[in-house]
Formats: structure tokens, sequence, C-alpha cells
């Protein structure tokens, strides 16, 4: 889930009236506007007043109606608006809902107009994220804040030069700013709502098309302050920021646990595979063929295969090698010989338990030559322990010529690849199934199964029981682990009737699907 883009959309749909529905009760943006017009009238008689008696000069009825007449806000012509918006909101310019300055720095050459009067802010402390990243980096003294251009607390800052052009925030208390940052400090109207506005992709393009110069792009306060506005009646401008601030918390919310989600959804693939090599992911069907048919199938046309069912004695490790080698030697499949307690869980009535090494065959890769660059740069597929990395292998880093390739064993498509030496194998059991015939390295097992259908459950068993068989078959090396591959083909694995098996993957991806879609969307 792109979160930017989401909350720019939430901003997008808050400044065109369809984040919140219009009520009738709330009057329109006109009312609102005459309240700012008789506020900015006001202020301007009041600091009118204050000169005129400091120099003595009393206004004439004349000058009194002028000033009247220039406090009055006047809306925009909707046919010349950016995009249409409700019929009881208005647009408006910037300049016209708050009193904007441009930030000022008193004179470096002056140390003594630094301290700890007040903050002085620089686009440095406003984030990304358009939040106020610290107050404390520089400081004014009582002399620098009177020759800066102090604003109060709720003003709206926003960075009007250079490459973080459109940043803005809003100061939680009185500060000072550079010269590089707008503000405004908003008049009746909520100064969350403008600080809405101006994070939208709509202003922020705004500035970026008014701004001048090449290089370094800058928007001056005069044209800064004529940009377009889109003002909803007050109550709406109230219901629009609760609504954000909601949204927006949200979205926060997932963002901060979206490690926590990644990981869940992790455990729930976990279990999932636990759940299919159980035999609880799909139901049994009594006409599907028995396991142990299958299994009988595989090795009764094998005249080294002894069928020993299980064996009441527990081999030693040792003794369960030894047999896997001399049986390898001898060109057979690899006799069970599960005793009862080597059973790790239960399984369904028509499932059975064999060693891996009952249903492949496994053989290890090998590195060409690398002083001879005719074994390079063919067609042919070369994994390495970085190839698997997916469930399937369709394409590798690096390819072999049809000479190099005929010094090296060929695997078809469906052969499992396992790696058997790596640093990651403290971590996890890198496992994948071949798309394209392909060679391997030495770091590589290659499995190539009696049945290649059973790969993908072989797979899928693997997975499952990653945990347990790194603890059981790893060796722990200084630099690389790695698996002691002819105990890890004693391994006893659980072994479905092979329509079953098809069942059980078909769902595992049709899970996995789903919580895929769900990690797109985060």
């Amino acid at each position: 889930m792109n979160t930017k883009l989401l909350k720019q959309k939430i901003l997008d749909l808050a400044i065109r009236g369809k984040l919140t529905q219009q009520l009738k009760s709330d009057g329109t943006a006109r009312d609102l506007l005459t309240q700012i017009s008789d506020e900015r009238r006001k202020t301007r008689d009041e600091r009118k007043g204050t000169r005129s008696k400091k120099s003595g000069v009393i206004l004439s009825e004349a000058q009194s109606a002028k000033s009247k007449d220039l406090g009055q806000i006047i809306p925009l012509d909707k046919n010349e608006a950016p995009f249409e918006i409700p019929a009881n909101w208005e647009w408006v310019r910037l300049g016209d809902v708050g009193k904007t300055i441009t930030g000022a720095t008193p004179s470096k050459n002056h140390p003594e107009y630094e301290g700890d009067e007040i903050p002085f802010l620089s686009p440095g402390d406003i984030s990304q994220a358009n939040t106020i990243t610290s107050y404390e980096s520089q400081g004014l003294s009582k002399q620098g804040k009177i020759l800066a251009r102090p604003v109060p607390a709720n003003t709206v800052l926003q960075v009007c030069i250079g490459g973080s052009i459109g940043k803005c925030a809003i100061v939680d208390r009185e500060v000072c700013f550079n010269q590089q940052i707008n503000s405004i400090s908003v008049l009746i109207a909520k100064y969350e709502y403008i600080y809405a506005v101006l994070q939208s992709l709509y202003f922020q393009n705004e500035i970026i098309l008014k701004a001048t110069g090449t290089a370094t792009p800058i928007i001056n306060k005069s044209s800064w302050d004529n940009l377009l506005v889109p003002l909803p009646p007050l109550a709406e401008q109230q219901r629009i920021v609760e609504k954000i601030e909601e949204a927006f918390a949200e979205i926060d919310a997932i963002e901060k646990n979206k490690e926590l989600l990644k990981t869940h959804i992790k455990q729930t693939r976990q279990k999932i595979l636990d759940l299919a090599i159980h035999g609880k992911l799909v139901p049994q069907n009594k006409s599907d063929e028995p396991a142990s048919v299958l299994l009988e199938r595989i090795t009764r046309d094998n005249p080294h295969y002894e069928k020993m069912g299980l064996d009441e004695r527990r081999e030693t490790k040792d003794e369960r090698v030894s047999n896997y080698k001399r049986h390898s030697r001898e060109g057979g499949n690899l006799p069970p010989m599960l005793s009862k307690d080597e059973v790790p869980f239960e399984v369904p009535e028509n499932w059975c338990w064999c060693r891996l090494g009952d249903i492949c065959k496994a053989s290890s890769g090998k590195t060409p030559s690398t002083e001879n660059n005719e074994f390079w740069g063919g067609d042919i597929l070369w994994v390495t322990s970085k190839d698997v990395k997916q469930k399937y292998i369709e394409s590798t880093q690096i390819h072999l010529s049809e000479l190099g390739a005929q010094t090296m064993n060929l695997y078809r498509p469906n052969t499992m690849i396992i790696v058997g030496r790596s640093g990651i194998l403290r971590h996890t059991l890198p496992v994948a199934i071949l798309k394209r015939t392909a060679t391997i390295n030495q770091d590589l097992k290659a499995l190539v199964f009696a049945d290649e259908k059973i790969v993908e459950f072989a797979y899928v068993v693997l997975k499952a029981m990653k945990s347990h068989l790194l603890h059981e078959y790893k060796k722990a090396g200084t630099t690389v682990d790695n698996l002691n591959f002819d105990l890890f083909l004693t391994a006893p694995i659980p072994l479905p009737p092979l329509a079953e098996q098809s069942r059980i993957v078909a769902k595992i991806e049709e899970l996995f699907a789903e919580l895929d879609l769900v990690l797109q969307n985060v």
C-alpha cells in the first residue's frame, strides 16, 4: 500500500467536497467570507486607529468607507475555477483567509541576535511528512525576535523555494522563520483545513506552476497569496478536518503495523503448510488411491528395494546413513526402515510415511572451469544459491554454453533444487523447483523424483518442516553451514495419495494468493 498516495487521495476528495456530506444547516461559504471580511476590516481599522492616535490624524468618513471596501473579500467566479466544488462553497485566494508573511533572518553578523527566546525555523525543520521535526535547531534572542517576524501558534508554514518547495507544517507555538518560508495565520476559518489544502496535490502543483527559476524554483509571497483555495462553510471545514484526521490515523496505524502484519501473514502461511502436511487442509477422499500403493509402484521394479514396513527396532543415524549409501551404490532406491517412534505425528489412514530418499534420487552440481571462456555465456541455466529465492526457477544470473554444459549433469524441469551449503542455512532452508532444464553448482543438491507429480507436495513438506529439518540435519560451520545430506535423505516425510497431493497444492496456492493480495494492499 502506497500510504503517501492514499493520503493524497483523501486530501483530493476533501478539497472537492467529496469526503463529507454537505448540510444546508451549515449555511454558505459566502456567509463565512462576510465574517472574515469584517474581521479583516476590524484588524485593519485597529492598526490604522493606533497609527492615527500616534500621529494625531483623524480619519474622514470617505477614508473610513474606503477602508471598509478594502476589507471586502470578493469570491472568484466559479466558471474560472480549477475544478467543481459544492454549491455552498466558494473559491477565494489564499491571502483572503488570513494574514500572510514571509520570514526574515536577522543578520548573522550579530551573535547577540541568537538565543533561546523563540525558535527560529528553516526548511530543514519541516519534514517530508509535513510536520515540524524540531524546534531546537536554532533560536533567537529578544533582540533577534524584534528583527524577525514572529507568528503565533497554529500558523501554517510552507517552504517557498528550492528542492523541498511545498513542504508545510502547523506550528504549536510562537516561532520565527527564515525567508525561504511563507506563512498564513488563518482568520476565523479552520487552520487545519487550510493546512490540508496546502498539502493537497492540487495546491502543490499550483506552486510549481507559479514558481519561477529553473535550477532553484521559487514562488514569491504575492504569487503565493494569489493561489486559489476552495473554501467550505465553517461547520463543514470542521467535519472535513475530523474525517481527514480519522483517516490519516488509520493509515498511520497501518503503516506502523505493516511489519507486524507481514509477520502475521508469514505465520499464517506456515500454519497453512503445517495443516497441509497433517492432512487437515483438505478433506480426504476414500476413492483416492492409497499412498502405500503409490510408494509401492515407485519401488516395486527395484530389485534392491526391501519392503520392511515399520520396524520396531530404531536404527542409529550412522546405520541409516550406511544403509542409504549402500543402496545408492547398488543403484536401488532406499528402504523406508521407519520405526514407530520415528513418526513425528499422525497422518490420515490412506497416507503413509516414507523417507525422503525413498521417492527421489539426489546429486550435486559443480562449477566448470572459470578459465575457459568457451564454457560460459550461452543459453543453458547455471543455478547458484542466489537463484534459489522463489518457488520456481525460470531464469538465472549466469548461463553456460553447450560446451560448458557437457561437463555437467543436466536436470529436467520439475527437479527440486536445495541449497546444501550456505550462510543462509542458519535461518531458512532454500528450496525451489526447476521450470527449465538447468545445471547447478556445487553448493546445491538436485532431487529427481521417481514420479515428478510428487515434487509440488514435496516442496510443501520441506517448507513446512524446515525448522525441524535444519535442527536435525544441519552442520554449523565457521563461515557457512552445511546440510548433512546423506542423513537428510533419511528424513521421515508424510506422503498422501497423489490425488490428495494435487488438492492440497491447489488449496495452498489459493490461500497464498489471497495473502499476497492482502500484502499488495498494505
